[in-house]
């Protein structure tokens, strides 16, 4: 996501926030992310973690076989079988927030991201709270913590 994130210099333009060389959206900036960031993005980001949900899903019955355990166990394996497909929804929010920490800047004023954020971040503690998906208790108020964390440090800059 880094690509993306454009630094405006007033009226110099806007240039990447990594390498203060490259002009945003210049012919050879966008070359690059039309040939590199995005298939990257669509490969990594969201279509591996596609195709692992859709593959667990469809293999749901049989997700105690040992089989299934050391391939994809660490994406369902502390959840309670009823919410084994919640890491996906942990992955969307991280996502999320990416995409408004990168993405939203342009042409936004800073509360307004931060609200953004603040609202994804609250949508996941009600669902975290309501339907508490993880197997054990320490698991579970471990991930409503770190959301409250997360919270506390948007809000406080």
């Amino acid at each position: 996501f880094q690509f993306f994130s454009c630094t405006d210099l007033g009226s110099g333009g806007s240039y990447l926030s990594s390498d203060l060389e490259i002009r945003c959206w210049s012919t050879e900036h966008m070359a690059w992310g039309l040939l590199v960031a995005l298939p990257g993005i669509a490969l990594w980001v969201i279509g591996l973690p596609l195709l692992a949900f859709l593959y667990i899903i469809k293999r749901r019955e049989s997700l105690d076989t040992s089989k299934l355990k050391v391939r994809f166990g660490f994406l369902y394996s502390g959840f309670t079988k009823r919410y084994f497909f919640w890491e996906i929804f942990i992955l969307l929010r991280k996502l999320t927030v990416s995409c408004i920490v990168v993405f939203l800047p342009l042409g936004v004023e800073r509360p307004v991201q931060a609200l953004a954020c603040l609202t994804v971040l609250a949508g996941s503690y009600y669902l975290q709270e309501k339907y508490e998906p993880y197997a054990t208790e320490a698991l579970n108020s471990l991930e409503t913590r770190g959301i409250l964390v997360s919270m506390v440090t948007i809000y406080c800059g």
